[in-house]
């Protein structure tokens, strides 16, 4: 039931039993009916009229529009952000819609991270990785492949924490579009293309500070810039190194206390064996005596 519309439910029961004897009819339900309705759509209450004719009591469902990409094979993909304006550190939550638009059963891959996101800035500037990004791409090379089947009309849908996976820790607008590999006809022979989606645009703003905003550098910047002072752009990301400094004197405090440890057993094994030297030297002499 992953299309909208209303379906009618009605439950069989068999297996029943009376005085030793199995009873061969089944005994039957009443039917239910549930409508199913797209949850990504704005809602409006207006006045009573042709659209809503009982007022304000029912609201106008307004569907907020998709834009898709172009269809390759059989496959369109989607791409929509949940806000399309936030601000620094706030999530950036990309939701995805891989749809058959074709009339036959078609395949899909499922290898870790699906889909490949390309993330550049005003200038055209790729996004780097953080930390976490170069993690599970490393990882996902180990990851097996398994096929799922995607009916005619069918559609799978996914929702990404992009700024987990890329650096977008600057102030400005940037370009997202994604890119799916891992598709296959029914009979299983892989499709040698991507499918592509829509480019959306998001853009990050710094509200708590709007005098000393850190922002993208300008192509006028870059060039009177050295490249040296282009990197220090990139490189200042007060979040995620004050972080990982801390980690990492947390991690040199935990290594501290069994180190003095070992050094003070060490300290006194050294006196102990002075001391017995000390002994036996002692006992020499009074044997000379």
């Amino acid at each position: 039931m992953t299309f909208s519309g209303t379906y009618a439910i009605a439950v069989k029961r068999g297996g029943i039993i009376k005085e030793g004897r199995v009873i061969t009819a089944k005994v039957v339900s009443n039917t239910v009916s549930v409508k199913i309705v797209d949850l990504s759509v704005n809602t409006r209450i207006g006045p009573k009229g042709p659209d809503n004719e009982q007022g304000n009591t029912h609201p106008k469902i307004i569907p907020r529009e998709r834009e898709w990409g172009p269809i390759i094979q059989g496959f369109q993909l989607s791409a929509r952000l949940e806000k399309d304006t936030v601000g620094i550190g706030e999530p950036i939550v990309l939701e995805l819609f891989l749809r058959n638009t074709s009339r036959e059963v078609l395949l899909l891959g499922h290898f870790g991270l699906d889909y490949e996101i390309t993330i550049a800035d005003e200038q055209g500037n790729s996004v780097p990785l953080t930390e976490y990004g170069t993690r599970i791409k490393s990882a996902q090379k180990e990851i097996g492949v398994s096929l799922r089947k995607l009916g005619p009309g069918g559609e799978e849908q996914a929702s990404i924490r992009v700024n987990d996976i890329y650096d977008m820790t600057l102030v400005g607008i940037y370009y997202i579009t994604v890119e799916r590999g891992g598709l296959f006809k029914q009979d299983g022979k892989p499709i040698n293309a991507k499918v592509v989606s829509n480019t959306v645009k998001v853009k990050i703003t710094d509200s708590s500070n709007s005098s000393g905003t850190k922002q993208q550098p300008k192509p006028e910047d870059k060039k009177q810039g050295t490249g040296k002072q282009q990197e220090q752009g990139r490189e200042e990301k007060p979040a995620s190194n004050v972080l990982w400094q801390q980690k990492s004197l947390r991690e040199s405090h935990n290594w501290l206390l069994p180190g003095l440890i070992i050094a003070v057993a060490v300290l006194a094994g050294l006196l102990i064996l002075l001391f017995l030297l000390w002994i036996h030297s002692r006992k020499r002499l009074r044997t000379r005596r």
